[in-house]
């Protein structure tokens, strides 16, 4: 709804001052006018009350419109309130965002180096179980080798004492 107010003087007095010159400037013109004449006093009575009459529903009006003027400002002050509350709230949504994404950098970054040092540990690990494997197939062989050399040297110990006990 927009108020049309164009067709109104443009005046620094209230309305209210406005409303109260004119009643008393009718009731003036009224008392002035009256006479003798019986007729003319019901006219010029008739025609005060109905000029009351208008002027306090335009005051009526006034104090309508006035409350709503003032509905309307308190309405945009709080208009501006959550505006700024709002804005107030993207600035923090946005330090909030700002702080996630460098918290995400930093485990990023924290992981790709976990994930190095993992790489890395998996690499030492399947050395080591290399190295271990070659071990234990080289500990086999020295075993067997050494079975076969304690084998040859049981049979020569034997050879050797079958043949001093048989020369005895």
């Amino acid at each position: 709804m927009t108020l049309d107010l164009l067709h109104l003087p443009a005046t620094n007095t209230p309305v209210f001052n406005l409303i109260t010159d004119v009643r008393t400037n009718i009731l003036l013109l009224a008392d002035s006018a009256r006479g003798d004449n019986t007729l003319l006093i019901d006219e010029i009575n008739n025609l005060q009350t109905q000029t009351e009459l208008k002027l306090t529903q335009i005051q009526n009006g006034c104090y309508t419109f006035e409350n709503e003027v003032t509905q309307l400002r308190q309405e945009n002050i709080n208009l501006r309130d959550i505006n700024r509350n709002q804005q107030e709230l993207t600035n923090e949504l946005g330090t909030l965002n700002e702080t996630l994404k460098e918290q995400i950098d930093g485990l990023s970054e924290k992981n790709e180096t976990m994930q190095t040092e993992l790489d890395e540990k998996t690499r030492l690990y399947r050395q080591a179980q290399d190295r271990l494997d070659e071990c234990r197939d080289e500990c086999y062989q020295i075993r067997e080798s050494l079975k076969v050399v304690l084998g040859i040297a049981n049979t020569k110990s034997r050879l050797i004492d079958y043949q001093l006990y048989s020369r005895v």
